[in-house]
């Protein structure tokens, strides 16, 4: 049993602004969760948040890929998972502004698509409130 977490969106923002919000430390510390992360190829990081049960709180990532403004993919592994998943974002510009594609992948057996599920929910409602109202707010400070 395999599940993928698979979600895109549009935003009215060139893709090196919405890039910035992916590949920036402090800008992902700010929208999704502290970390120490830079964005080069190799690079071992955390993303760190609340311990709640079952996990400490600490997820463990490495970057497999960078090519700015377009893509950008790093391991996923924390809590439960016994095998690290894999987060890729891709941006393409269109007419609009951007559109953002984040592929979640990797998980496998029951406890992996049930974990699955959860992440997905989380991941929508950064995608779909979070990431767009840091993003809408570094733009108007930049208006300023």
């Amino acid at each position: 049993m395999k599940r993928n977490v698979v979600l895109e969106r549009v935003y009215p923002y060139p893709p090196e602004q919405v890039w910035e919000a992916l590949a920036d430390r402090q800008a992902l510390s700010e929208w999704l969760m502290e970390t120490d992360f830079q964005p080069y190829v190799g690079h071992r990081f955390q993303f760190r948040t609340k311990p709640s049960w079952g996990f400490d709180g600490i997820v463990h990532c490495e970057v497999i890929a960078v090519d700015k403004p377009r893509r950008l993919a790093y391991t996923w592994q924390g809590g439960p998972m016994k095998k690290p998943t894999t987060v890729t974002w891709t941006l393409q510009p269109v007419p609009q502004g951007t559109r953002l594609k984040l592929e979640h992948t990797g998980f496998e057996g029951v406890a992996g698509v049930s974990l699955s599920f959860l992440l997905g929910g989380g991941w929508g409602r950064l995608l779909g409130e979070v990431l767009p109202a840091y993003i809408e707010k570094q733009s108007a400070q930049s208006r300023d």
